[in-house]
């Protein structure tokens, strides 16, 4: 009697490897999309632990938000501090304020960056007090008067539940506002030092820039998308104004108008 082979012919053998192609291409993209959920997670409990940790500073320092930036007297130069800075013995973990999926957090923020020291004519700051760039602190200058936010009591907010405290970007700066437009970054031009390749000033690359994660003045945090930033002209929106009272004179800020400040709602793309 003749014995049967137990090999596979050529014909069952590309039968599995089709099969297992066809798998993987199904698998891959769902693998791909786990990677990214999990990232932004990341992003989610990073500024939802920041958001926590700006609560801490406050209760220490009489209800008054941190300073987005502060000058040391040195000689020769001066010393610049950011929030991050300022905030940092609250947090114990610098790995917090690097988002996971900016590309923007590959490179230092401004008061980090031993070219933008030099640059701008400011000491370096040690090693182990630079930070990333990636998240920001809101300017609320246009509700204070003041353009560093000073003397600004989260508590004096009508709605702190509703107006971002930390936001997702790509800039160097490590403070934002609704007054910045949707340009590429500022400092994608080579007279720039460092950012080249971050892409929009906006976001941290959660499903390209069409959502980011925000912190609010009452320190929860969620996933936001940039229309429901920008919110509808009769009601304040996440930057904390309302939009159709810009124009109003002295309705913000006493004998001016701020039509201005809406760039980053009047800029925003079509599709976000």
């Amino acid at each position: 009697m003749k014995k049967s082979s137990a090999a596979f012919t050529l014909i069952e053998l590309l039968v599995v490897i089709a099969i297992i192609a066809i798998l993987a291409a199904i698998l891959f993209p769902v693998f791909a999309q786990a990677k990214a959920a999990a990232k932004q997670s990341v992003a989610l409990s990073n500024l939802k632990q920041l958001g926590t940790s700006l609560q801490i500073y406050l209760s220490d320092n009489d209800d008054i938000q941190v300073p987005r930036s502060t000058s040391v007297a040195t000689t020769p130069l001066r010393t610049e501090k950011n929030w991050k800075m300022l905030t940092a013995p609250y947090v114990k973990n610098r790995d917090i304020f690097k988002d996971p999926m900016n590309k923007a957090a590959q490179y230092w923020d401004n008061q980090s960056d031993p070219a933008y020291a030099a640059l701008y004519g400011y000491a370096v700051i040690p090693i182990n007090e630079r930070y990333a760039r990636g998240y920001a602190l809101t300017n609320l200058f246009y509700l204070t008067g003041k353009w560093d936010d000073f003397g600004l009591s989260p508590t004096s907010l009508s709605e702190p539940a509703k107006i971002m405290q930390l936001v997702e970007h790509k800039r160097p700066w490590p403070d934002a506002g609704a007054y910045l437009n949707w340009t590429m970054n500022e400092d994608e031009s080579p007279a720039y030092p460092g950012g080249i390749g971050a892409g929009w000033s906006w976001g941290g690359g959660k499903r390209d820039d069409h959502v980011m994660v925000a912190t609010f003045h009452d320190s929860h945090s969620k996933i936001v998308t940039p229309s429901q930033v920008c919110g509808k002209n009769n009601e304040i929106n996440m930057w904390g104004y309302q939009r159709d009272q810009l124009p109003v004179n002295g309705a913000y800020i006493p004998g001016a108008t701020l039509e201005w400040l809406d760039t980053y709602c009047t800029s925003r793309p079509a599709g976000f």
